[in-house]
């Protein structure tokens, strides 16, 4: 039986990143690979990461007692040698983590290329690719934007060792047979592994109209466009379009498409509704950071608007309660240490408000907001942006 995974492709998660590039939604993908066979929700996105929240929460969703499907955290990151050279060419490469730890080295060094790296994109190079575990992923040379220098290549293989990979695609150009025909004599002299990618943009062939819309709406035009078959093939499909190809014999296709299926083997990303505050004071307990809240609510709110009333005392301290009860102090107090350092860089704290900024007079007293509630013409009602029952679930409006 003919079975792939599809590590590979692009959603529209991509169109607020980078450039206009697809239609499709990770439901979408996920409904496919259900209705396929496919047990990996794997998205790559050009130079970022993929929106793993939503991956995880989509996965769950199709996720039955018989049916597993496991979401992972890619990206097609850019890369260059180095990255503090100004230069505009690149290459691509695939990045999978296979876990959760994979996953925060994905997003630290993808940080880092945002920091140190930009030029015209977001770069990775061999000195933050060498601050990876390489335990924790799996990297493919990509597609036809993947590196060309065979050096470079081999400094990847070092640098990821067993996780490295030769990726293939079935697209029919000229310019992708001659790539395949590269990976398979660098297969042969170096005995590193084939693996099959789609670089998919659209799941069904008919879909390719839509794409087009998307990228002449941004006048958008790509010469060859047409010559790429960037749909999501069956198991099936894709085992002709390799052989129509005429570069990979039985065997190879047979390799490429199995390496895949390691993916099934990742642990994947995984989250709760556990609310993950930065604590700005990590020295100090609970207790000292929610007595801090509150002094400091008060402090600043006899200070701006001097002593309050019985009837708006009461208010300001059923606010903070709501925020204390909820374990939520830390939002503000970190909040507070942010909007000091842009005053301080010359930030301007606007005269208007929306939502809880305006309507929790605590806001007001730690900086948040110049309005201050209890004094306007107009009745505000915080507990419809903040109360106790919206934070057992997240986080402040």
């Amino acid at each position: 039986m003919l079975e792939y995974e599809n590590y590979h492709c692009h959603t529209s998660y991509s169109n607020a990143l980078t450039s206009p590039d697809s239609t499709m939604s990770i439901e979408d993908y996920a409904k496919a690979y259900k209705e396929r066979g496919h047990h990996v929700l794997c998205i790559s996105e050009h130079g970022n990461r993929s929106n793993v929240w939503q991956q995880f929460e989509v996965a769950l969703k199709y996720t039955s007692t018989d049916f597993k499907m496991t979401p992972l955290a890619a990206a097609e990151a850019y890369f260059v040698p180095d990255r503090t050279i100004k230069e505009h060419r690149g290459y691509h490469l695939i990045l999978v983590a296979k876990n959760m730890e994979g996953f925060y080295q994905l997003n630290e060094i993808l940080s880092e290329a945002n920091l140190s790296g930009f030029y015209y994109h977001a770069r990775v190079d061999f000195d933050l690719l060498r601050r990876l575990d390489y335990h924790n992923f799996l990297c493919t040379t990509a597609c036809l934007a993947g590196p060309t220098e065979e050096d470079i290549l081999v400094q990847l293989r070092n640098i990821f060792r067993e996780n490295f990979y030769l990726e293939v695609q079935h697209h029919p150009q000229k310019i992708q047979v001659d790539r395949n025909k590269w990976m398979i004599e660098l297969s042969k002299k170096y005995k590193w592994p084939l693996i099959y990618g789609t670089d998919s943009h659209y799941i069904y062939k008919e879909e390719k109209e839509l794409r087009r819309e998307l990228l002449l709406s941004s006048k958008i035009t790509y010469g060859d466009e047409d010559e790429f078959l960037l749909y999501l093939p069956t198991a099936e499909e894709a085992y002709h379009l390799l052989k129509d190809q005429g570069v990979l014999n039985r065997a190879q296709i047979d390799e490429a498409m199995e390496n895949t299926l390691i993916l099934r083997e990742f642990e994947g990303v995984h989250f709760t509704n556990e609310k993950k505050i930065p604590n700005p004071y990590p020295d100090m307990p609970l207790d000292r950071r929610n007595y801090l809240y509150k002094k400091t609510v008060c402090d600043e709110y006899i200070r701006k608007a001097g002593m309050p009333t019985k009837e708006e005392a009461a208010e300001i301290h059923a606010e903070m309660d709501t925020m204390t009860s909820t374990g939520t102090a830390d939002y503000p107090l970190i909040m507070k240490k942010i909007i000091d350092k842009g005053i301080e860089y010359g930030g301007i704290l606007t005269k208007t408000g929306r939502g809880s900024g305006a309507s929790f007079v605590s806001n007001y007293a730690m900086g948040f907001s110049s309005i201050n509630r209890l004094h306007c013409p107009v009745k505000m009602y915080p507990e419809r942006f903040i109360s106790a029952d919206r934070l057992a679930n997240g986080l402040p409006d």
